[in-house]
C-alpha cells in the first residue's frame, strides 16, 4: 500500500499494539481448560501492558508529526512507538504482489469491489 500510495500526501505503516491485559481472548479462553486458562491470566498478569499503553503505538503511527517529517512509510513500529524491524517475508516484492492479489480477490468475492 505504501509503494501504491508514493508521493501522496498519505503514510501507511504497520503497527504491533504488544501484548495488551484486554478481553479480546475472552473467546478463545471459554473453550479452553483450566491450565491453559490459568497460563494466559497469569501471564495477561504479569507481562501484559494496560490498554492505555497499548493504544500508544497505534495512536503514534496515526498522530505523531514525526511519521511525516522523517517520511515514515511502509514502515513497522513495535511497542512503545519504537521503529522496528521489517522481517525479510515482509519486504518480499513476490509475496507483495501474491497477497495484494488474494486481498483483491477476497474483497471482490465478499463484497464485490
Amino acid at each position: 500500500l505504501a509503494k501504491r500510495l508514493e508521493g501522496k500526501q498519505v503514510w501507511t505503516n504497520a503497527v504491533h499494539p504488544g501484548f495488551v491485559n484486554t478481553n479480546i481472548s475472552r473467546e478463545f479462553l471459554s473453550n479452553q481448560g483450566f491450565l491453559t486458562k490459568s497460563i494466559i491470566y497469569i501471564a495477561k498478569a504479569l507481562f501484559a501492558m494496560n490498554e492505555d499503553d497499548g493504544a500508544l503505538t497505534s495512536l503514534y503511527a496515526a498522530t505523531s508529526p514525526e511519521i511525516e517529517k522523517e517520511d515514515h512509510r511502509g514502515k513497522y513500529f513495535e511497542p512503545i512507538a519504537k521503529l522496528g524491524m521489517l522481517k525479510p517475508f515482509a519486504t518480499n516484492q513476490e509475496t507483495a504482489s501474491r497477497l495484494w492479489k488474494w486481498t483483491e480477490d477476497l474483497l471482490n468475492e465478499k463484497l464485490g469491489i
